[in-house]
């Protein structure tokens, strides 16, 4: 399996994990056929993976919304929600952002917008490669739901907005959802995490320290070597995830732990692998001349 597929993957698993449920896929072809698209063009991307991708660009020099589309009556069930995709800018001046606008039923409505420096919720600015983006809204009580969402592209100036993959998801209303949308997990997740991973790496170094005194003495060649092949794969996962992560722009707690830790164990195993090795051909060499010397 190849590590972005085994990434995607795990991510897929943790999301299920922290309760997100899916409740609607925007096809921008579906949409167009709906007559429900009102901003910006269908477009092939080669760098997408995608045929479906949506470009809207701005060509005057002066601040400009695209109201994209709609969804009406979105089912919202939980008070935590959020449109999530894929975004890439190109040459965009100033400094522009995604926006929701929330309905409900007493005609009050709200806002969400893009405007942090980093991660899912970073603003549109100069040119990017594709990244995931979250537009989250959270109520706090109450029984009312959003009637209508309304889903806008905001850019100051000239420039063009690349977007693919939208989905409106809902999570949980539980302490392990309250989180940033679109992380893969929150800080305090993110220590219980980094606790496994330190009981990890003292397992790992139990096993060292054993594979050390078996080596020394010349046996259990298949355990010690099995044992730094293991750890060696795990790391190598690690990494791959937090490169995966890093790329994905996802916040400093989550891809740290995991190019740390994976560096850690894919670095010690990888290098003790031809010293271990090296002294057991030592040892077998050993015994080869003693045998036949006799």
């Amino acid at each position: 399996m190849k590590p972005e597929v085994l990434c995607l993957f795990l991510v897929v698993c943790l999301n299920g994990a922290f309760g997100e449920k899916v409740l609607k896929e925007f096809s921008w072809y579906r949409l167009e056929a709906d007559s429900r698209l009102q901003a910006g063009k269908i477009i092939s991307d080669a760098s997408s993976g995608s045929g479906e991708v949506l470009r809207v660009s701005n060509a005057v020099s002066e601040s400009t919304t695209f109201h994209v589309f709609e969804i009406d009556d979105p089912a919202i069930t939980k008070n935590h929600y959020a449109i999530v995709g894929e975004v890439r800018c190109d040459g965009i001046e100033g400094k522009g952002f995604l926006e929701t606008w929330n309905h409900f039923p007493d005609s009050a409505k709200y806002f969400s917008r893009t405007l942090g420096d980093a991660g899912p919720m970073k603003n549109l600015e100069g040119s990017s490669g594709w990244r995931g983006f979250a537009l989250p809204f959270f109520m706090t009580s109450g029984k009312q739901r959003p009637t209508k969402i309304d889903f806008n592209v905001v850019l100051p100036g000239k420039g063009a907005v690349f977007l693919k993959s939208l989905k409106l998801v809902e999570y949980e209303d539980s302490t392990s959802t309250k989180r940033t949308v679109g992380q893969w997990w929150s800080p305090r997740t993110a220590g219980g995490l980094g606790m496994w991973i330190g009981i990890l790496g003292a397992v790992f170094g139990v096993l060292c320290g054993l594979c050390g005194v078996l080596e020394y003495s010349g046996r259990g060649r298949r355990f010690v070597m099995g044992v730094l092949g293991i750890f060696a794969v795990l790391g190598a996962l690690q990494l791959s995830a937090g490169g995966f992560g890093l790329w994905a722009a996802q916040p400093y707690h989550v891809y740290y732990p995991l190019l740390l830790s994976g560096g850690i164990d894919l670095v010690v195993a990888c290098s003790l692998v031809p010293v271990y090795r090296k002294t057991y051909e030592q040892v077998e060499l050993r015994k080869i001349r003693s045998m036949d010397g006799c």
